[in-house]
């Protein structure tokens, strides 16, 4: 089963600047794509799966506070120095977002 048969809701490839804070620290992230139910947050430092994080998310209507849960992470750890392409994690919503644009 591929990725895409598992999910219930398509995602949709958006692009928004998200705030959240991870073991006392405020951290920057973007979105990758997102659906009604989630999204992949793109950061340097995704937070480990389970944790449940408060996503402040700009959008062209303004800053939208989604909470959710972090279903699975990834780490790309190729080198040292490289910037971790490809780092982020799994989002899973509390409430379904009626749009996928985060409203």
């Amino acid at each position: 089963m591929t990725a895409s048969e598992r999910r219930a809701e398509a995602r949709s490839l958006q692009r928004f600047l998200v705030r959240f804070e991870d073991a006392g620290e405020l951290r920057l992230a973007f979105t990758e794509n997102v659906s009604t139910e989630g999204l992949f947050l793109q950061t340097r430092y995704p937070p480990p799966p389970g944790e449940r994080v408060r996503l402040m998310i700009r959008t062209a209507r303004g800053t939208q506070v989604q909470r959710g849960t972090v279903i699975w992470s990834r780490y790309n750890l190729a080198h040292p120095t490289a910037p971790r392409s490809g780092s982020g994690a799994g989002i899973r919503f509390d409430a379904e977002v009626i749009n996928p644009a985060v409203n």
